[in-house]
């Protein structure tokens, strides 16, 4: 019997955990931020450099605007009420997101 953590004990029975990776998931990064999804047409407006109305209703003054579950485009400060303006694009205009 082998005494690796990933080797098949699917006879046995025995308990099998998940590989542990080294990369955080892009919603662990920047605790402090709230994450907010946007839609694809808001998503264009912020790779180029537009103000956009985002649901977020929190008083924080930062917010992480994803595309989807996982992919970081920018981080946002609110200007007023629910309108933000980009402090950080990761994915400009003529960049091509990787989806």
């Amino acid at each position: 019997m082998s005494d690796n953590e990933y080797s098949d004990n699917s006879k046995t029975g025995a308990f099998q955990p998940t590989p542990i990776t080294p990369y955080l998931h892009p919603r662990q990064i920047l605790t402090a931020f709230p994450s907010v999804t946007a839609t694809p047409e808001v998503v264009t407006a912020i790779r180029n450099g537009r103000s956009v109305n985002l649901p977020d209703y929190s008083d924080a003054p930062l917010v992480k605007v994803f595309a989807n579950q996982q992919l970081l485009i920018a981080v946002m400060h609110r200007i007023a009420g629910t309108l933000f303006q980009s402090k950080a694009v990761l994915y400009g205009n003529n960049e091509p997101l990787p989806l």
